[in-house]
């Protein structure tokens, strides 16, 4: 049987909760997830508990299920010229980063849009690009459907 997203390539810049769990659908329904993770610790809820050893926390593992895994340090060029072959043949890169942290590290919608038009350039953001609580991190599943935070200043 063949998934609905078989042939999609995906570039994961996500990390802990929204970002990973949207992923994961993406690679449930069929398309290949690469997730990309900084050599120092990786994603940072690999450390969350040690139900799968070290640097496998449960959660991890749930939620990057179906997913390739790849290890790059985005400030070297050599991190950039891997990232720059991928992208030739990715169709959607997604990232959960703060905004602007894609355009510090030359991965923002401007800078890749003219080299790579067919590209869907995605950031989970808690509450969106602009506003007064844009630079507020948040972590919630909730965060991929809609935004909502839960916490102290609800």
């Amino acid at each position: 049987m063949t998934l609905p997203l078989t042939g999609i390539r995906v570039l994961d810049f996500t990390h802990f909760v929204a970002g990973p769990w949207s992923t994961s659908l993406l690679a449930d329904f069929g398309a290949e997830v690469i997730k990309i993770e900084h050599p120092r610790g990786g994603d940072g809820s690999r450390q969350l508990d040690r139900v799968f050893g070290a640097d496998m926390s449960s959660y991890f593992v749930g939620l990057n299920r179906g997913k390739r895994s790849l290890t790059l340090d985005l400030s070297t060029s050599q991190g950039k010229e891997v990232i720059g072959r991928l992208l030739e043949t990715t169709d959607v890169l997604i990232a959960n980063f703060r905004p602007g942290v894609l355009e510090r590290l030359g991965l923002g919608y401007d800078d890749l849009a003219q080299r790579h038009p067919r590209l869907l350039h995605v950031n989970i953001t808690a509450f969106g690009p602009h506003g007064p609580l844009a630079q507020r991190p948040a972590m919630d599943m909730h965060c991929a459907g809609g935004g909502r935070h839960h916490g102290p200043d609800r």
